[in-house]
C-alpha cells in the first residue's frame, strides 16, 4: 500500500470511528432521556401516594382528637357533678354539726 490509501484508510477508520461514537453517544442520550421521564413519572406518583397518606393520617388524628375532646367533655361533667354532690354532702354534714353544736351548747346552758 502507499502512502495515499494509508492515509485513505486512516481517514475512513476515523470517520466510522467519530460515526460509531456519535451514534452512541444519541442513543445513549434517548435512554438517559427516557430514564428521566420514568424518575419524573415515579416522582409523580409518589408525590400523589404520599399526599393521599398525609391526608389518611390527617383524617385519623382528627378523629383522634374528637373522641379524646369527647371524652374529656364526659370526663369534665362528670367530675363537676360529682364535686357538686360531694359539696352538698360537706354542706349535710356542716348543717348537722351545727346542728349538734346548739343541740349541745343549749343542754350546757340548762
Amino acid at each position: 500500500m502507499n502512502d495515499a490509501q494509508i492515509w485513505t484508510v486512516i481517514g475512513a477508520f476515523s470517520a466510522i470511528m467519530i460515526g460509531g461514537f456519535a451514534l452512541m453517544m444519541n442513543v445513549l442520550k434517548s435512554e438517559i432521556g427516557g430514564v428521566r421521564a420514568e424518575i419524573g413519572g415515579l416522582r409523580g406518583e409518589m408525590d400523589s401516594r404520599f399526599t393521599t397518606i398525609r391526608g389518611e393520617i390527617d383524617a385519623r388524628f382528627t378523629a383522634l382528637d374528637e373522641k379524646l375532646d369527647q371524652r374529656i367533655d364526659n370526663l369534665s361533667s362528670i367530675t363537676a357533678a360529682r364535686f357538686t354532690d360531694v359539696d352538698h354532702r360537706l354542706e349535710s354534714i356542716e348543717t348537722d354539726m351545727h346542728l349538734i353544736k346548739r343541740h349541745l351548747i343549749g343542754q350546757r346552758s340548762a
